[in-house]
């Protein structure tokens, strides 16, 4: 009997022994355990993404996405016309609530990554400052007047409007970008997170 408490205690006690080897290295190394916020600071191998950086690139996809769908909606908007100044003020306000928030994800990338994001958020910051212009757009409409006044700028925001879309195609396309490069700690990253699929198509 306890020759048999003996083995079962040997068993549990290798469990938690190889338990500890999967909380080390990528390598598979039998380093001790970790807490995890220091493994979270660890730069992750080449070719391979932490899951910060995996949830990182998720919400920088989830922003990019969500410009380019505001945007669309305010050329929408501008196009159709009508009385839509309050509505219009409103989408450029958010919109330019989001891409501050992108460029500060951007500005913070996870260890390991910061020289693969430069392009991306000098991209960014472009888009940011095709915004300003959009909202001065906006302004100019709320200060129009007469139909031909209003015609006018309405035409001011629909061109501003794609603009700043195009600036957020830009965007994009700088991810992909990364994605292309097979050695890229962002490419593991973009490619794992399902909120990136269609983005980096």
């Amino acid at each position: 009997m306890k020759r048999a408490v003996k083995r079962a205690v040997a068993v549990v006690a290798v469990a938690l022994a190889c338990t500890a080897c999967g909380m080390g290295g990528e390598d598979g190394s039998t380093a001790p355990p970790t807490t995890s916020a220091t493994a979270a600071s660890s730069p992750a191998a080449p070719g391979t993404a932490s899951a910060d950086t995996v949830a990182w690139a998720g919400q920088v996809c989830s922003e990019v996405e969500g410009l380019g769908t505001s945007l669309r909606g305010v050329a929408a908007d501008a196009v159709r016309g009508g009385d839509v100044q309050g509505a219009l003020q409103a989408a450029t306000d958010e919109l330019t609530a989001s891409a501050d928030r992108l460029v500060t994800t951007l500005s913070s990338p996870p260890q390991g990554a910061e020289s693969e994001v430069g392009p991306i958020r000098t991209s960014a910051t472009e888009l940011r400052t095709t915004l300003d212009t959009l909202q001065q757009k906006v302004t100019a409409l709320q200060d129009a007047s007469g139909a031909v006044g209003t015609v006018t700028a309405l035409k001011g925001v629909t061109d501003a409007a794609k603009s700043s879309l195009d600036a957020a195609g830009s965007t994009s396309s700088a991810i992909r970008v990364v994605t292309e490069d097979s050695g890229s700690t962002l490419r593991a990253a973009f490619e794992t997170n399902p909120q990136c699929a269609d983005l980096i198509r």
